[in-house]
């Protein structure tokens, strides 16, 4: 596994580590379960430990996610879907979980889980409710994180509880047939 890195932004002197270790444990536990598993083989993926980074829980760090997405993958086909994805997974975690509280944080896990398949995994601090696919009404503001991740996504799967939760989405190269789902 690649050593985790963090944002240059990391606030000194909080327990970054304990933190960093407690997202990690908790995204590993939820990408290795033999469901997980199970769904990604029948996508025609693999999880492999790719790499991963601790950003603070703040709304600055989402270009910051995106540019770590694209200094991992770029040239792949599926870049530009997995930086949205990533995107709107991290704002996600920011603004409807105790990673974007004070002092909070979250982890984005990459992947190549198949030659034709990128997988972006964010993984946050835990809310009560469970992240969920919402259809708002048009003219609503916000709502549409996870129905946009979803529509790019070969495979969406969340999980976790309200310690942590880790959503998954696999996006496929647009020439692979399970973009066309």
């Amino acid at each position: 596994m690649t050593a985790p890195t963090t944002s240059a932004d990391a606030h000194p002197g909080t327990a970054l580590p304990e933190m960093a270790a407690q997202l990690q444990r908790g995204a590993l536990a939820a990408a290795t379960t033999p469901i997980i598993r199970a769904m990604l083989r029948a996508d025609g993926c693999y999880w492999h430990a790719g790499t991963w980074r601790i950003f603070p829980g703040t709304p600055d760090q989402v270009p910051k996610v995106r540019r770590y997405v694209r200094s991992e993958f770029a040239g792949d086909p599926a870049l530009d879907n997995a930086m949205l994805a990533a995107s709107e997974l991290a704002s996600n975690a920011i603004a409807h979980t105790a990673s974007g509280h004070p002092g909070g944080m979250f982890a984005v896990h990459l992947t190549q889980a198949s030659p034709h398949h990128i997988a972006v995994m964010v993984t946050d601090q835990g809310a009560p409710y469970q992240p969920q696919i919402r259809h708002p009404d048009a003219d609503q503001d916000s709502g549409r994180g996870l129905e946009v991740v979803a529509a790019l996504a070969s495979l969406l799967i969340t999980t976790g509880d309200a310690t942590g939760h880790s959503v998954l989405a696999v996006i496929p190269d647009s020439d692979d047939d399970t973009a066309s789902r």
